[in-house]
């Protein structure tokens, strides 16, 4: 048993599961896309506590003053490569959250076209309808649906 889908409502189908599909990849992305902004905020934060140690560790070493200098310059090495990862780890995430944020507009557009799509065809189909039933009825009875709006047959059921 097949069921056959008059023209105009597959094209309503396929513009809506295009929206459907667009709007589940832009969840998707969404969700990914907040985890990259936490974990940018993590990095951010690392960043700052390594550079609080580091002006702690310089504060420590120039009030004690009897340490010697590469003591001192294998800490704040360490420290110092420790920021330069992070920032490094930073601009990789940060770089493709924008990314991110360019697609998921992206998708935005495409599912408002498709909006508009669905609305225009949808309306084509609806004033074609109302004239091969006007003409119908016309035909039958003698009376006009011009009238008739879209919505109003889903209210007066």
């Amino acid at each position: 048993m097949s069921v056959h889908v008059p023209a105009p409502c597959s094209v309503f189908i396929d513009v809506q599961h295009t929206r459907i599909f667009t709007l589940a990849i832009s969840f998707c992305r969404f969700v990914e896309a907040k985890t990259l902004g936490e974990q940018v905020n993590q990095i951010r934060i690392r960043v700052n506590e390594l550079k609080t140690q580091l002006k702690i560790r310089r504060k420590q070493m120039a009030a004690q003053g009897n340490q010697t200098e590469s003591e001192s310059d294998s800490v704040e090495e360490r420290i110092l490569n420790q920021i330069e990862e992070e920032k490094k780890n930073y601009k990789i995430t940060s770089g493709y959250l924008k990314g991110l944020k360019t697609e998921i507009e992206h998708l935005r557009l495409l599912r408002e076209k498709a909006k508009v799509k669905l609305q225009k065809d949808f309306e084509n189909w609806w004033t074609q309808e109302g004239a091969r039933l006007q003409g119908h009825s016309a035909e039958n009875t003698g009376s006009s649906l011009s009238h008739v709006s879209p919505l109003s047959c889903m209210f007066t059921r």
